[in-house]
């Protein structure tokens, strides 16, 4: 038998939640380690200094592979263990979820963030709640010397997401329409495509864990105006006895009607920043300038949401042409087609 992974993260850290997520409802053995907790062992070295880390172990339970980032670490489970799969069987369906999956990984962090570092009261809970997820004991001369450095570096950061006092009037307002968004859809099935969560689940369930548990002021929002997305969140905290059934993925017809009003939100803020993005990098510039829905946007240049895009090109490059011509009619209307321009 093979010995049980290892999952390096962090509850302040939405990427971690979603992964420890998967591995429950997977039923994939795993320990879970506090990245610099009092049981925390450095892994294996990674291309970047990142968590949620995955650890791979040997026979002999020594560490021996790691791997960063959630979306490639699902990919992976998803080739090693057969059950409890997060893919939907329809290839367009699963296209949909993919990027659902994103949206929430590279905008939905940005009402997170804006929420933790832009806001008071998140400043103030944060800087001293974060660090004593990694460690309950940690004296409160540590706590001051730290959260003072932390929370600085972070406020710093946000120029670098976008969240500024510009935008601060669009973040706010995506953010609870998204929540009522969310609110109506469970409201028809416990999941994004039936009765059995996808990667789009989870990847909304990461963001949603802070935005619905954590943070003061977004919190108090997702409580007051969207409770049932409050208890979505807190359920697929583990889901490892989740009865799953092949039968209980829904159809296309069954599955789109209900997902146009969130492909309509995606399309109107993740998809036109995402491609100013791109473009920005292409033509080797340092920052992003873009109008979205009125508001001007500005931030750093992400390179790694280029890939991102160009992995979900490549994820509709692979499909069928009759999956393609599909998934373009299902989201004309929506504007997440833009997003295919440049694939095949």
């Amino acid at each position: 038998m093979a010995a049980p992974l290892t999952l390096i993260g962090n509850e302040g850290s939405p990427y971690s939640r979603k992964m420890r997520a998967v591995l429950r409802y997977r039923n994939i053995a795993h320990r879970w380690v506090v990245s610099q907790g009092p049981e925390y062992i450095a892994p294996p070295k990674v291309p970047v200094e990142v968590i949620p880390v995955l650890v791979w172990h040997d026979e002999a339970g020594a560490m021996r592979e790691s791997m960063v980032d959630s979306t490639p670490q699902i990919a992976r489970l998803e080739r090693e263990f057969a059950e409890r799969s997060l893919r939907h069987p329809d290839p367009a369906l699963e296209f949909l979820s993919a990027l659902i999956e994103d949206y929430a990984d590279e905008w939905g962090t940005k009402f997170m963030f804006h929420y933790r570092w832009a806001d008071d009261a998140g400043i103030i809970w944060a800087r001293e709640h974060l660090i004593r997820q990694i460690n309950p004991s940690t004296s409160a001369e540590a706590i001051a010397q730290f959260s003072s450095w932390f929370a600085k570096r972070q406020i710093d950061r946000r120029w670098v997401v976008g969240s500024n006092a510009e935008t601060a009037p669009l973040i706010e307002a995506g953010y609870r329409r998204f929540l009522q968004l969310m609110s109506q859809l469970i409201e028809t099935r416990n999941y994004l495509f039936g009765n059995r969560p996808s990667a789009a689940d989870f990847g909304l369930y990461g963001q949603l864990t802070q935005l619905c548990l954590f943070d003061p002021t977004a919190a108090r929002i997702a409580h007051e105006n969207a409770p049932r997305v409050v208890a979505w969140t807190q359920r697929l905290e583990d889901l490892s006895g989740w009865q799953v059934k092949d039968a209980q993925w829904l159809g296309r017809d069954a599955a789109l009607p209900a997902l146009q009003p969130l492909l309509a939100e995606i399309g109107a803020s993740y998809v036109p920043f995402m491609l100013a993005n791109a473009a920005a990098k292409a033509a080797g510039q340092e920052g992003v300038d873009c109008m979205i829905e009125g508001t001007r946007w500005q931030q750093k240049v992400f390179p790694y949401q280029v890939k991102c895009l160009n992995w979900l090109r490549a994820h509709f490059a692979a499909l069928s042409a009759a999956d393609q011509a599909w998934l373009r009619q299902a989201l004309a209307a929506s504007g997440c087609v833009a997003l295919l321009a440049d694939a095949a």
